[in-house]
């Protein structure tokens, strides 16, 4: 999934009754923390390999269930199901981003946070 200028428009943010600003603010939380997680699952640089479209997540897309591929060339994703609960890591995972998921100590923080940041902006979403 990409982030790009377009996904944060300010057209979407009309759409949904949300300040582009406040918008802008959960995108740019969203996404350094998902870099962060992507970084201590994959050992990997988040931002190599992608190009400069695909470094910003699409922050409705995702809070609708869209998978973010980690940096370990496609194979593990981790997808936000607002309806399922917290963020969640994808069956196709690889064995070493599966194990280093279930260490509570290198991830649990992180995930966590993207937790509370998408529950937070997704009942400003429904309250707008």
């Amino acid at each position: 999934m990409g982030w790009n200028e377009s996904s944060a428009s300010q057209e979407d943010s009309k759409h949904t009754g949300l300040p582009h600003a406040a918008v802008l603010v959960f995108q740019s939380r969203l996404t350094a923390d998902l870099w962060i997680l992507d970084a201590l699952l994959t050992g990997q640089d988040p931002c190599s390999g992608r190009g400069d479209e695909d470094l910003m997540v699409d922050v409705f897309d995702f809070l609708l269930g869209r998978e973010y591929y980690l940096s370990d060339g496609g194979y593990s994703r981790v997808v936000y199901l607002a309806e399922r609960g917290p963020l969640q890591l994808t069956g196709n995972s690889t064995d070493r981003v599966r194990q280093r998921w279930n260490d509570p100590l290198l991830v649990a923080t992180v995930r966590d946070r993207i937790n509370r940041r998408c529950q937070e902006f997704m009942k400003l979403w429904e309250n707008a």
